[in-house]
């Protein structure tokens, strides 16, 4: 399911979305939808420039989106970007498995290890894997600890 953004001319696959109302078609592109409530993105080092970039600016153009989510893949960190107005948007990152996220749009709090749950991380050049945090660390940290 593609989500229509930029009055409809643009479209784009997201890796999930949570609705409140029955999907509403795009006029303009009727396999797009338009009234998201929630985004939810799973970023990697090849999509975290387009998902935080371009794919964000366009979602906040989604009048019924009122928040944002990115899952980091190498680690439990999430950030989430709610509505506080028209034009506002608060960022709230949780980083490590022992903390909580609140999502008031969907009236729930869910711990950062319930979602990350059964997730073993690696990271994006085969570096070791810190496990606290799931945190990569590169060779290049290492030598300047």
């Amino acid at each position: 399911l593609r989500l229509a953004v930029f009055e409809e001319k643009y479209n784009f696959y997201r890796d999930l979305s949570v609705f409140f109302e029955p999907p509403i078609p795009s006029i303009s592109i009727p396999s797009a939808v338009i009234n998201p409530k929630v985004i939810i993105e799973v970023i990697s080092e090849s999509s975290e420039h387009r998902d935080r970039g371009i794919k964000f600016r366009s979602y906040r153009e989604l009048e019924r989106l009122d928040t944002y989510i990115l899952l980091d893949q190498y680690g439990p960190l999430v950030e989430a970007y709610t509505k506080e107005d028209e034009n506002v948007w608060r960022f709230a990152p949780v980083l490590g498995p022992d903390k909580i996220i609140q999502l008031p749009s969907l009236g729930i709090e869910i711990a950062v290890k319930d979602i990350y749950e059964g997730i073993q991380f690696e990271s994006p050049d085969g570096s070791e894997v810190h496990e606290a945090y799931g945190i990569y660390i590169t060779e290049a940290m290492r030598r300047n600890s």
